[in-house]
C-alpha cells in the first residue's frame, strides 16, 4: 500500500518550493493527467523509486490520495506559489 509523505499540519509545515527556476522533466510531467493537474493545481516534479514528488497549491490529504490512486505511486508533497504554479501549468500543459 502506498504511503503518503505529508506531515501533519499541527506538527510540521509542508515545505515550500520556489519553482521559477526548476527544470521540469517532460517524462515526469506526463505521469499526471492534464485534468488532474488543472483541477487540483498539481505539478509533478520528480519520480524516483516509485515516489512521485509534486508541488501543489493546496496540499490536502484527499487530493494526495486521488493522485496516488491515479498514478499508483507514493506521493511526496511541496507547497508552491499560486502564480508560479498556474504559470507553469499553462507552459507545460
Amino acid at each position: 500500500m502506498n504511503k503518503t509523505y505529508i506531515p501533519s499540519y499541527s506538527n510540521y509545515p509542508i515545505p515550500y518550493l520556489n519553482i521559477d527556476y526548476y527544470k521540469f522533466d517532460p517524462n515526469v510531467t506526463k505521469l499526471v493527467s492534464k485534468k488532474l493537474v488543472k483541477d487540483y493545481n498539481i505539478i509533478p516534479l520528480d519520480n524516483f523509486n516509485n515516489i512521485l514528488t509534486v508541488v501543489m497549491l493546496n496540499p490536502i490529504i484527499e487530493t494526495i490520495h486521488i493522485l496516488e490512486k491515479a498514478t499508483r505511486k507514493t506521493v511526496r508533497v511541496f507547497r508552491g506559489n499560486s502564480n508560479q504554479i498556474k504559470n507553469k501549468i499553462n507552459q507545460l500543459y
